[in-house]
């Protein structure tokens, strides 16, 4: 399943995002990072209320079972069950004695939830683990056992200590109830400041993505705006010392190339224009004199056509050298290179 996904994901997300404005992909950049920022602080936070929590009820429980196994193991059962009743352990932690069959010989708050029930509760909570249980078993330590119930949680762990002859278990129970209500409504609070916060960001991260594009859309809309006819405009450059105003810098440049690059043009047309015209209002000044004298003179005959075959050749020369300048243009003159003898120039 997971290698499918790494197949098909790519070619959903890549083209999508190859064609996305790049506005859209800064916002989108933005708020995704913003929105792990925001989900990694606010699951820390909630993460490190929970192991203070454990952390308290793990060592309460912790010394009030160090503190019983080692005084039932220096005085009889019932000197230490009776010791139990008068000075009571740390408080909120319940203690029960059980013996190898499974009979309660002390209870220290008889209405308590039933060792069985917990047991049983834990054996389920096992076999139907979630994400939090996993979570909670790295924070606790292995001898330490938790059990999530609808309304309180319970800590509990047990020792072993054996007595004439008789193996006793000394069960200790730690009941959170206010604290979960509470980590509860945080999770819950934490959830939805996230969605909020998700959603900032995503809203941030647009405005953010069009402030620092703006010079960009300006300097298209400009661009847009100057005209062939027109190329005297140039792209205003602010001084920001960035990547924009070089960028600007370059269409500036690029401007002035086409613009000498125009003018070169239409200066060349121009002069082209005055070449040709030179020679064609010959040809049809000689054409003119042949037509009316040139059939009864044949010396201005004769000379008509010599002058119009001469302007006619400086056409053919003129045409073949714009032809030449063309393909020079297009890169489609092919150059013949040989090697000279430079003594010969000179």
């Amino acid at each position: 399943m997971l290698s499918r996904l790494k197949r098909i994901l790519p070619n959903f997300v890549h083209p999508r995002l190859k064609y996305m404005p790049i506005s859209l992909k800064l916002a989108l950049i933005y708020s995704i990072m913003l929105s792990m920022i925001l989900v990694i602080t606010l699951s820390a936070t909630l993460i490190g209320i929970h192991y203070v929590l454990y952390r308290e009820a793990e060592i309460s429980i912790t010394l009030s079972a160090d503190y019983a196994e080692k005084k039932a193991n220096e005085k009889d059962m019932q000197s230490f069950i009776h010791d139990v009743e008068k000075s009571s352990l740390i408080p909120g932690v319940v203690i029960r004695i059980t013996d190898s069959g499974n009979n309660i010989i002390y209870d220290s708050v008889p209405r308590y939830i039933s060792i069985e029930k917990v047991q049983h509760s834990l054996e389920l909570q096992q076999q139907n683990r979630r994400v939090g249980d996993y979570i909670r078993n790295v924070l606790l330590p292995d001898n330490l056992k938790f059990i999530d119930f609808k309304h309180f949680w319970i800590f509990y762990t047990q020792r072993t200590v054996e007595k004439d002859d008789n193996v006793y278990t000394l069960h200790f129970l730690r009941t959170i109830t206010a604290e979960k209500a509470f980590l509860t409504e945080l999770g819950e609070t934490i959830f939805y400041a996230g969605l909020v916060g998700v959603l900032i960001s995503i809203i941030c991260g647009f405005l953010l993505s069009r402030k620092l594009l703006k010079p960009l859309s300006d300097i298209t809309r400009k661009v847009k705006e100057i005209e062939i006819q027109d190329l005297n405009q140039r792209i205003k450059v602010q001084p920001t010392h960035d990547e924009l105003e070089e960028l600007a810098n370059t269409f500036n440049l690029m401007l002035e190339r086409l613009q000498k690059g125009f003018e070169q043009q239409r200066q060349f047309v121009s002069d082209a224009s005055h070449e040709l015209r030179t020679p064609a209002t010959v040809i049809c000044g000689y054409s003119d004199m042949l037509a009316r004298w040139g059939k009864d003179d044949p010396q201005t005959a004769d000379e008509c056509i010599t002058a119009i075959h001469s302007e006619a050749i400086n056409m053919q020369r003129l045409i073949e050298k714009l032809l030449f300048l063309a393909r020079a243009d297009q890169k489609r003159q092919v150059l013949h290179k040989e090697s000279i003898d430079m003594q010969m120039l000179i």
